[in-house]
């Protein structure tokens, strides 16, 4: 059984970069990979843009030029780099992960130099990627900075396309400042203010049973959130205002070693994964504790798993940090369904469904 969970945990040998970096860093491998490999047979070079340009094989050794320049590695998938470009899009995920052994090797592939004594003496690609990584983001730093200001262009356009149809609707601005108001409490742990523009409609639905102490621990474990963006207005009636809210949400999760290996077992790994959850079991009872029999098991590979079990099983705070005692800082991209109605003269919330969430990591 210990074996079995440490050949799965050796697997997860990931580190964690900026996708906005790794759209650099893709633009210039790739570049540096076509200049190399296709320096002595330019007739049978492979379109620049083309996800195939990874799978063409040396005319000379019979072996594809991928494969070759992260020999040492365990990469089999020839085309690893340019599917993380692909997943690593900057427009919807601020970071995404890698494999440590393939990164350092497209690092130094690009000339990444290191700049500290004894470098060369690392064995561990763990000991090496950092410190490539930081030096690849200082000496590409403008160019990062381009990619995130496109990012940011992006975002203004849909700003402006909003404020257009407020101009159009006059009515539309307190509505939505409404909504920004409630988020931005939320953002500066101004919890009370957060609560007020909640209709009474909304704050004695559950989880709160018109217990704002239970509102406000819910938000105990966010850091901060950022991007708030809303958009998707309709209004079906003149007091009553949908829309759809965008956010990133920076949260403290907590976890446990039986949830960190769930997002990482295969159809193999079956009997262990069935080990986990009865170990969970075991120890949700013993804290007398219950409710997470009823955890929908696609939830548990969630990263943010912790989150949703107390939210749905409504288990006190300090009894969740005994059972998951890891405790790790995530982002989480929300979209949420947002509902305000216009009562005792001002605009109020009167009903938050979330759509979807998952995590940037």
């Amino acid at each position: 059984m210990c074996d079995i969970i440490f050949t799965i945990m050796a697997r997860e040998r990931v580190f964690t970069v900026s996708s906005a970096a790794y759209q650099v860093f893709y633009d210039i491998l790739r570049r540096a990979f076509q200049a190399k490999c296709y320096k002595d047979h330019p007739d049978r070079a492979v379109s620049f843009d083309s996800p195939y340009l990874w799978e063409d094989k040396n005319p000379d050794t019979g072996k594809i030029f991928a494969l070759e320049f992260v020999n040492g590695t365990n990469l089999s998938d020839t085309k690893h780099f340019y599917r993380r470009y692909i997943d690593l899009d900057p427009s919807h995920k601020l970071s995404g992960q890698i494999n440590i052994q393939i990164f350092v090797k497209g690092l130094e592939y690009i000339g990444i130099a290191p700049t500290v004594k004894g470098y060369e003496r690392l064995t561990k690609p763990s000991d090496k990627v950092d410190h490539l990584y930081q030096t690849f983001l200082r000496q590409y730093a403008s160019e990062i900075k381009e990619v995130e200001n496109s990012i940011y262009d992006n975002s203004r356009e849909a700003t402006d396309y909003l404020k257009k149809q407020v101009a159009k609707n006059p009515e539309l601005s307190d509505a939505i400042a409404t909504v920004h108001s409630f988020y931005d409490n939320i953002n500066s742990g101004n919890y009370k203010e957060a609560w007020n523009v909640l209709s009474p409609i909304k704050q004695n639905k559950k989880p709160w049973d018109g217990d704002f102490e239970k509102f406000k621990i819910g938000y105990t474990n966010t850091s901060r959130l950022h991007n708030i963006v809303v958009l998707h207005t309709h209004q079906p009636r003149p007091n009553i205002l949908e829309c759809k809210v965008f956010y990133d949400d920076e949260i403290n999760a907590y976890t446990s070693k039986e949830l960190r290996i769930l997002d990482i077992l295969t159809v193999d790994d079956l009997d262990v994964f069935v080990d986990q959850i009865n170990k969970l079991i075991k120890i949700f009872k013993e804290k007398g504790l219950n409710g997470f029999e009823n955890i929908e098991l696609h939830k548990l590979f969630d990263p943010d798993a912790s989150e949703y079990i107390w939210y749905k099983a409504n288990f006190p705070t300090e009894k969740l940090k005994d059972i998951f005692p890891i405790q790790k800082s995530i982002t989480v991209r929300r979209v949420q369904e947002c509902t305000c109605i216009f009562a005792r003269d001002s605009w109020l919330i009167n009903e938050i469904k979330s759509v979807k969430s998952y995590s940037l990591q």
